[in-house]
């Protein structure tokens, strides 16, 4: 749990923190991103023409997950009134406790990890092949690179059959604290200016079941919603597909000149179409001018959107990231019971809320554990990694 969830910005928790009473799903602060104008020649003004308005991206980081673990003891007493050396307790917090608790964080980190690489529209390596070489690692750090993600607090998160090709064919090339521990522990070490560690709770992302003949419906598109064509209806498309359009160029993050390399973009919502045409939700946002330009065009009127992969296929997707790429915050669900039966607990630098009710039908004590928490991307200093 400790890899993922220590690996990314939490700095938002002190605003949630002003809140004494308890948190309800819905609350956010707002996350305010610098924007990105023009640059202008010469001393005239703007060159003569009209001066950009300043633009600046808001993110919300809303508190909308809620988990919880439940369970049911007869006979418990309320062990943790027992002193902290009372072998009864050690054997609770042990045997009932920690269990649940590392259930929840396993939840959370799968959860998260799902939701950020949904939200990462770049993408390299093959759909269907397992990375073998450090080249793929490059490539994804080059992704990076190209977005002016500072060099520093970079986490890379393979799964095992990644972990073992890379071990096997790359042992020479990464710098872990001593060689037993690269085999003991499953971790690389450090490569192409990051920390890459094996995490069993990567996802498999699915395609929908239409990749060829999809089409842009309608030139001159901005925002977050692209409308398409060449569909039938039924056809699907799932969340995280990835995708390019054709003459529609990533531009460079400061000076909105065009590079060499095709956008990349993400659906960041399942979609099933009803007919011929249908509305896709993507990432990044289509802006063709500055400020916060991210192409350097609108795709035409039936430019072609060639997807990553097979239809109805299933890819598992590593992540490389910058620690400020996605931010969070964990709080504590409202306590509603009496305080000798309701308090705080903190594990891996996470806070739950740990609440016990009797039942007297059976005289059963019923424990329940809660934690909530938001995330959200910021920044594009995301890459994945396909296998």
């Amino acid at each position: 749990m400790q890899k993922y969830l220590d690996a990314h910005n939490r700095s938002r928790e002190d605003e949630f923190d002003k809140k004494v009473n308890g948190y309800a799903v819905g609350d956010d602060v707002s996350i305010n991103i610098p924007g990105v104008s023009r640059i202008y020649d010469g001393n005239v003004l703007a060159e003569g023409g009209t001066i950009d308005a300043w633009k600046e991206r808001k993110v919300s980081l809303k508190i909308n997950n809620h988990v919880h673990a439940a369970f049911e003891a007869t006979h418990l007493e309320n062990i943790f009134k027992l002193d902290a050396t009372d072998p009864r307790r050690r054997d609770y917090v042990e045997r009932v406790f920690k269990p649940q608790i590392q259930t929840l964080g396993s939840s959370i980190e799968a959860r998260m990890i799902k939701d950020a690489i949904i939200r990462t529209p770049y993408l390299v390596g093959t759909p269907g092949t397992i990375p073998n070489t450090i080249k793929t690692l490059n490539q994804a750090r080059a992704k990076l690179q190209k977005a002016l993600a500072p060099e520093g607090n970079r986490q890379g998160l393979i799964s095992t059959d990644l972990n073992m090709e890379l071990i096997d064919s790359s042992k020479a090339l990464f710098q872990p604290k001593n060689i037993s521990e690269q085999y003991r522990e499953t971790n690389l070490g450090r490569a192409s200016g990051a920390d890459w560690d094996e995490v069993i709770n990567l996802p498999t992302l699915y395609n929908g079941n239409k990749v060829t003949g999809v089409t842009v419906n309608g030139a001159a598109q901005v925002g977050s919603k692209l409308s398409i064509k060449g569909l039938a209806a039924s056809d699907t498309f799932k969340a995280g597909q990835v995708f390019t359009i054709a003459g529609v160029f990533k531009t460079h993050p400061l000076t909105g000149q065009a590079t060499k390399d095709l956008q990349q973009f993400a659906i960041v919502a399942d979609v099933t179409a009803a007919g011929a045409t249908t509305e896709i939700e993507i990432f990044p946002e289509i802006t063709p001018a500055m400020p916060n330009k991210t192409v350097d065009a609108s795709a035409a009127d039936g430019a072609v959107i060639t997807f990553y992969g097979a239809a109805s296929t299933g890819y598992v997707q590593n992540l490389l990231f910058q620690e400020s790429a996605f931010t969070a915050a964990f709080v504590p669900a409202k306590i509603v019971t009496p305080k000798e039966f309701g308090y705080s607990y903190s594990a891996n630098g996470l806070r739950f809320t740990v609440q016990s009710s009797g039942n007297f039908n059976n005289l059963s004590t019923q424990t329940r554990i809660d934690i909530m928490w938001g995330f959200t991307r910021v920044r594009d200093f995301a890459c994945r990694i396909t296998e």
